[in-house]
């Protein structure tokens, strides 16, 4: 099976690993403080909050939503080592986290290797099928609506200026080196279902990388 450098879809695997976790999982922040992620059905969001040992003090960090449509890897990370923290007590790393994520994703049948979150690693390495056997089981869980709302749809955050013609919901990743990916979920017009999808491509330079990227995405919408 021929792998390839995951890119910034590995934030998304660290937080549907966090979805994954026990309901009301906490893990210990910095300061004695504890760290825990509460889903609000109302929002549709995931918040991540701080608390004092006594129930003190709480403190909302942020929201899932906005650390998947925007590229901010810092959160990826944050997320990843909260996982670590909730996964391998008692104090949380960014190789703790990707530690789990590699855990969660084999006992789901998906082999792959994450050295980090953000996907910023040259080290990562997963397949486009293991990408989407995984989306769909999250897409089999009580969780995955909530993990693909966070996901940008078409014109948002790093789909801006791209796919305005589908009902879609995906994340982007580029590397230096010519790496570029698109994974995610898009709306099947024959099947009239959640489609999942991953493209991974190296070699191209960005815009022929996209444009091929949005013409698969368009061929699946049709065609699946």
């Amino acid at each position: 099976m021929r792998k390839l450098i995951v890119l910034g879809l590995l934030a998304g695997l660290a937080l549907a690993a966090l979805f994954a976790l026990p309901a009301g999982a906490k893990s210990p922040g910095a300061n004695g403080r504890i760290v825990f992620a509460r889903f609000d059905p109302a929002a549709r969001d995931t918040f991540t909050y701080t608390v004092n040992p006594n129930g003190s003090h709480v403190q909302q960090l942020f929201s899932a939503h906005p650390s998947n449509t925007p590229q901010l890897n810092l959160d990826a990370e944050v997320l990843t080592k909260m996982l670590g923290a909730s996964v391998y007590r008692p104090s949380g790393s960014i190789a703790k986290g990707a530690r789990a994520i590699q855990s969660w994703a084999r006992r789901h049948g998906v082999s792959d290797i994450a050295h980090d979150g953000s996907g910023l690693s040259y080290a990562n390495r997963i397949s486009t099928n293991a990408i989407v056997q995984l989306l769909s089981r999250a897409n089999r869980e009580a969780w995955g609506p909530a993990l693909r709302s966070t996901l940008p749809t078409a014109g948002e955050g790093t789909l801006a200026g791209r796919l305005s013609e589908l009902r879609i919901r995906a994340k982007t990743g580029t590397l230096l080196l010519e790496v570029s990916a698109l994974s995610g979920w898009v709306w099947s017009e024959r099947s009239h279902r959640w489609a999942e999808f991953s493209i991974l491509s190296q070699g191209l330079m960005k815009p022929q990388a996209v444009a091929l990227e949005d013409r698969t995405a368009l061929i699946i919408a049709s065609q699946v």
